[in-house]
């Protein structure tokens, strides 16, 4: 058996109450695409049997042809009896005097949206968006009030910063700038750095250093200048550390 009476056989036992011709026709315009088949037999199908819209002269034709009323409803009486009928799902008042007559149905009543929608949350409009100014912060006791952090002036001694800005001016004449890849392109940092490890942390940990998922392999050892800020700012983290509630 070949391919394509394989697929037919398919489309067979798919579709058990199908014409086989039909299924031929559909499974040979697709070029032999079993899916493709499918949605072109199933187009062949719709098309054939159009689906029957209501129209709208189907909620406003005669209601005297709709509503079929008993002879033993119908009392002859001197005052005009009104009842209350649903077609479909519109109601209307009718009057009943020997003859039925009908009452007619706004336009707008009928094609309203119903109240369940308008009650909705997606009808109400969103409250307005009240614009904060923006917050301004000038002095330390201010970032600690607002803000969980604080600001420390002058961390370092003056002699020490200025020795540090020197050393490392130097330094950065050795730099170089990181390059990574992004969404399959090569970028090149248009900044020049260089990752330095402390002399602590080189002795107790004797292994390969990662920075950015990667291996470092020129990893520099903290100058003199860089080890002795450190200490110094360690020691004011942990001090901030202790008189903070955490």
């Amino acid at each position: 058996m070949s391919d394509f009476d394989d697929k037919l056989s398919q489309l067979l036992v798919l579709f058990k109450d199908a014409n086989k011709t039909s299924l031929h026709d559909a499974l040979k315009r697709a070029k032999g695409d079993l899916e493709s088949a499918v949605n072109i037999y199933l187009d062949q199908e719709r098309r054939k049997r159009p689906l029957k819209q209501p129209k709208l002269e189907y909620f406003f034709n005669d209601m005297s042809k709709k509503i079929k009323l008993d002879d033993s409803d119908i009392h002859s009486t001197s005052e005009e009896t009104k009842k209350i009928v649903q077609i479909g799902k519109i109601p209307a008042e009718i009057t009943v005097n020997q003859q039925t007559s009908v009452k007619e149905v706004n336009l707008n009543d009928v094609l309203k949206w119903p109240p369940s929608l308008t009650n909705s949350r997606s009808f109400k409009k969103s409250p307005r968006r009240i614009i904060k100014p923006v917050l301004q912060l000038f002095r330390p006791q201010d970032i600690s009030e607002k803000t969980p952090c604080t600001l420390i002036h002058d961390v370092l001694p003056k002699e020490l910063a200025n020795s540090l800005l020197k050393v490392m001016l130097k330094e950065s004449e050795t730099w170089h700038r990181n390059q990574w890849w992004l969404f399959e392109r090569l970028v090149t940092s248009p900044r020049t750095s260089s990752f330095y490890i402390s002399n602590e942390v080189k002795n107790i940990y004797d292994g390969d250093v990662y920075y950015n998922g990667e291996k470092t392999v020129n990893a520099r050892q903290f100058l003199p200048e860089m080890e002795e800020a450190r200490k110094i700012i360690m020691n004011i983290v942990n001090e901030k550390r202790k008189n903070r509630v955490m």
